[in-house]
């Protein structure tokens, strides 16, 4: 029978820790969590690929965006050298993401759907879906009612000696 200096399942002198941990994990589950971690990579991978792709496109619709916030707001302003372009950049970000979550959302689904029992696989289906809904709805709702009543509602305050002017960076 081997002796316990010899075993990899039990940890020797100075094998303590997560890392450690970690290391005994993989030795008992062979190539199980490798797989799995490289599964992982790979939806991560394709979702920030998704999520680059979608903010180039963003960054072609952000002067649009921009022509919608003068519309609503009036004047904007930029208080620092970098604030236009770093709100463009953001502007474009935030619209790639928004084009980008149904690829990151179908990515995450397909990690987790190994691990689900048929039943649960259903259930989560119909959240999702209503996810999906509630969430374009929510996003119409701000952007054309909630957004324009509310800026309507805070502009109304300004006076002759007090005239809006609003800073780009700060009204996103």
């Amino acid at each position: 029978s081997p002796s316990l200096e010899h075993r990899t399942d039990v940890p020797q002198d100075g094998e303590e820790g997560p890392a450690w941990a970690l290391i005994h994990l993989v030795e008992r589950e062979g190539q199980a969590l490798v797989e799995h971690l490289d599964e992982l990579r790979t939806r991560l991978i394709i979702s920030l690929l998704a999520f680059v792709a979608a903010s180039v496109y963003g960054w072609t619709l952000v002067p649009e965006a921009i022509g919608f916030l003068k519309e609503s707001a009036g004047r904007l302003i930029f208080v620092a050298p970098t604030e236009a372009f770093f709100t463009r950049i953001k502007m474009a970000a935030t619209i790639g993401l928004v084009i980008s979550s149904p690829v990151i959302a179908y990515q995450a689904w397909r990690f987790v759907l190994p691990a689900l029992f048929p039943h649960e696989k259903r259930v989560l289906r119909g959240f999702l879906l209503a996810g999906a809904f509630l969430f374009v709805a929510g996003l119409a709702f701000g952007f054309f009612v909630a957004y324009p009543v509310s800026l309507r509602f805070f502009l109304s305050f300004g006076t002759e000696g007090m005239r809006p002017a609003i800073v780009v960076s700060r009204h996103l």
